[in-house]
């Protein structure tokens, strides 16, 4: 997720990675889990878009997740992958 959401095509936009790696719907409106058959994500790596999971909410606002990009273990973690 860090390495795509600092990509050229990216460039740090939130709504922009939401859309790449399948956290919003064709709306543009972010998917909602919800405890029954009808949760939007998905869970099977192999069918979920590169970068879907692992799934960190932004409910509350996008500051937890940002700042996780930033964390020197995901940041260095991202600039080692292919």
């Amino acid at each position: 997720q860090s390495k795509i959401l600092k990509s050229k095509r990216i460039g740090n936009d939130l709504i922009k990675l939401y859309a790449k790696i399948g956290w919003s719907n064709a709306e543009g409106g972010l998917l909602r889990w919800t405890p029954d058959d009808a949760n939007e994500f998905i869970y099977d790596n192999e069918k979920a878009p590169a970068g879907h999971l692992p799934l960190t909410s932004t409910l509350r606002g996008t500051r937890l997740l940002l700042e996780l990009m930033e964390h020197p273990a995901i940041a260095d973690a991202a600039k080692a992958a292919p």
